[in-house]
């Protein structure tokens, strides 16, 4: 294969054949999953829904007015075992009360019903995003066999919904600026994966998208101590610090964890060694990002630049949060489509964007997460198309 046929864009029949032989997969694997499924517990030992689990917990506990209560590993998973008899998983909560806040209404459904609402809502959100960025007959049957995507309905997780109001939050800082930062702010959700959010903005002088998600972040905030009480944030604050013995622990999910901290990690490289290439990264997501935001006036190069330093920056990450990655390859797609990004090599967007799927199974079996280069090409080929290139040097020629 050519390097020009490797870098051309998919054709439309390459496009159906793999979106519909991927789709037929994860039907596949769904059928599976819930045929194993015996009396609502997964051979796992997780929940039927698996992560929906811990935020129907969530709403639960604020029903019931002991929103603080879902932090404790004790009471948290206490639910849990009431809620799901015969589930042996154990899980933490590490949202804020925002999301409990946020969420609160799911316990007021039946577990199926709520699960099925969260679910297809989170599908909805993500393909009216990717739409958004890339308007094209095949956006919505891509964006449905993305990977990413499979990960966060398998896990019946947040990265839709995280992703979505990221991308449509940088998309909208300019054209829209008050509802584009309301967007970013609401990322309060996960803000451990919105911490590109206020550096862009200001290297992209969005003063006022600025402003309003500073505004959305404080008035989230605010309404939450106002209805449940401070006592939620008191124990998010007290138990926060968990995170970081999880993570540089062991375990099987790490095989789910596509961080430069993990992949290293996993490759038995020191601590230390590992948080140092995970700041060094995220200084150098943050630095590009900006300076894309500084240099670069087109929406979409913008949105693909912050979303691939988003899904960089935090070592808290999983294969569901690549939704954010897939997002980012959607913008670069539309940046060409519109001239301001000239013959992006589709080849590597591609391999980016198929990247989820096999990215787990090689942590898993090898030890070899390789999930964290997906958003560094995207980030890498949009740096390299916005900011400067010095000259040629010009050997034997003479001054003037």
């Amino acid at each position: 294969m050519s390097d020009r046929s490797f870098n051309a864009p998919p054709s439309r029949r390459f496009v159906l054949a793999a979106s519909a032989t991927l789709i037929a997969l994860y039907v596949a694997l769904f059928i599976g999953g819930a045929l194993s499924t015996r009396n609502g517990v997964m051979p796992t030992g997780d929940p039927a829904g698996q992560d929906f689990s811990n935020f129907y917990a969530a709403s639960t506990f604020v029903r019931q007015g002991r929103s603080a209560d879902v932090y404790p590993l004790a009471s948290f998973n206490a639910l849990l075992a009431q809620q799901h008899p015969g589930a042996t998983a154990t899980y933490v909560w590490h949202y804020t009360p925002v999301t409990s806040l946020a969420i609160a209404p799911l316990a007021y459904m039946p577990y199926g019903l709520a699960m099925m609402v969260w679910t297809l809502g989170g599908v909805a959100l993500f393909c009216f995003a990717a739409y958004r960025l890339f308007p094209h007959r095949l956006t919505l049957l891509v964006a449905l066999a993305s990977p990413a995507l499979f990960w966060d309905v398998w896990h019946h997780q947040l990265g839709s919904i995280s992703a979505a109001l990221l991308a449509l939050g940088f998309y909208e800082a300019s054209s829209r600026p008050l509802r584009g930062g309301a967007m970013i702010g609401a990322m309060i959700l996960k803000p451990h994966l919105a911490i590109a959010g206020p550096f862009v903005l200001a290297a992209g002088r969005r003063w006022r998208a600025f402003a309003a998600a500073a505004a959305t972040v404080l008035g989230l905030c605010a309404l939450s101590v106002m209805i449940l009480g401070p006592e939620p944030w008191r124990a998010f604050l007290e138990t926060a610090g968990e995170a970081r013995p999880q993570l540089e622990g062991a375990g099987q999910l790490k095989s789910l964890m596509p961080s430069i901290f993990v992949a290293l990690q996993l490759l038995g490289a020191p601590l230390p060694v590992c948080w140092a290439a995970q700041g060094v990264t995220a200084v150098c997501a943050i630095a590009l990002s900006s300076a894309v935001w500084w240099r670069s006036s087109s929406p979409s190069l913008r949105t693909a630049a912050a979303l691939a330093a988003c899904a960089l920056i935090s070592p808290y990450t999983f294969a569901y949060d690549t939704t954010i990655t897939t997002l980012a390859i959607a913008a670069v797609a539309a940046a060409n489509r519109s001239a301001a990004f000239h013959h992006p090599p589709y080849g590597w967007l591609t391999l980016a964007w198929f990247a989820p799927l096999p990215a787990s199974g090689l942590a898993f079996v090898y030890g070899l997460q390789l999930g964290w280069l997906a958003p560094m090409t995207v980030l890498a080929l949009v740096s390299a198309e916005v900011l400067p290139r010095r000259a040629p040097i010009l050997v034997g020629a003479s001054a003037t």
